[in-house]
């Protein structure tokens, strides 16, 4: 069957914005317009998104937002996420702010409700593969870490930037990516309030790993674990088949071609009005350089 997948040169970037969003709210002080309006997350955004296009001058760019509400992962384990505090109030407002700006930057972006940013960037790695040499998928979440492979790194972007590759999950986790399911659905993840097995910690589960290879051989051989380890598995096997669920990342039935990721020239008037609008000055002065890299 002849392929008509249309490929590009250059690599595609996919950017975690609920992610992005928090992370710019809570690193700013509580900016507000004269006349009241919250802006410290729409400013930290934009300037990251502003630094991402200056400093990396993609030519495909697009970014996933989580849904609105819970996600099915709610109806598989009821404390899934539970840990974190709701979102501020005058952090809500700010969202449709943020996206009606990367529609002036020519930017795409996607959410789908019942599922999270993490679902729709596995999506959209997984189907980019065939349309571009690298991706680079930019997020903290290491959740994200199972679909590196020889074309897709993960860029941590907050703070000092880190970019993993297949070598350096094997060097901070003792594993390749390919394991780190299995490994999350063996010590849970604290960060999405996820328990894992009962005295399986991070050296144990890397260390059945390595022996086995994956869940479903550990348990074919749980006659060659030890008796105290073997047990734990034993008695909490449903906990480990629902991390699975949990922690596995979703196929989503989006169909996109490459224009969808490429990004567009940016609308310069109206990112100046708004710009102005929200009292922005220093990115208004900034826009000029915007416009010069395309």
């Amino acid at each position: 069957m002849e392929n008509n997948t249309e490929t590009a040169r250059e690599p595609l970037y996919l950017l975690d914005g609920s992610a992005f969003i928090y992370r710019a709210y809570h690193a700013l002080p509580p900016f507000k317009t004269k006349d009241g309006f919250p802006t410290q997350a729409i400013y930290g955004f934009t300037s990251m998104i502003l630094k991402i296009l200056h400093e990396k001058r993609p030519k495909f760019l697009s970014i996933a937002f989580d849904s609105k509400g819970p996600t099915f992962r709610r109806k598989i384990l009821d404390i899934y996420k539970t840990n974190r505090p709701p979102m501020p109030e005058n952090l809500s407002p700010q969202i449709p702010v943020i996206k009606e700006i990367l529609t002036y930057f020519e930017i795409s972006y996607i959410e789908k409700e019942n599922y999270e940013a993490d679902d729709i960037l596995a999506t959209l790695s997984r189907k980019g593969e065939k349309m571009f040499p690298f991706i680079y998928i930019l997020t903290s979440d290491k959740d994200m870490l199972q679909l590196i492979d020889n074309k897709v790194k993960v860029i941590e972007p907050f703070g000092k930037e880190k970019i993993y590759d297949r070598d350096k999950v094997e060097e901070k986790f003792g594993i390749p990516p390919e394991k780190i399911l299995d490994y999350l659905s063996l010590t849970g993840d604290f960060s999405d309030n996820i328990p894992g097995v009962p005295g399986i910690g991070r050296k144990t589960a890397k260390n059945l790993l390595r022996e086995f290879g994956n869940i479903k051989k550990i348990f074919l051989n749980c006659d060659k674990i030890r008796k105290p380890i073997k047990e734990k598995l034993i008695q909490n096997r449903e906990i480990i088949e629902r991390n699975q669920d949990l922690i596995k990342l979703i196929n989503l039935p989006i169909d996109v071609k490459i224009e969808f990721f490429k990004i567009g020239e940016p609308d310069i008037e109206k990112l100046e009005r708004i710009f102005m609008r929200l009292e922005f000055k220093k990115l208004v002065r900034n826009l000029q350089k915007l416009s010069s890299l395309f």
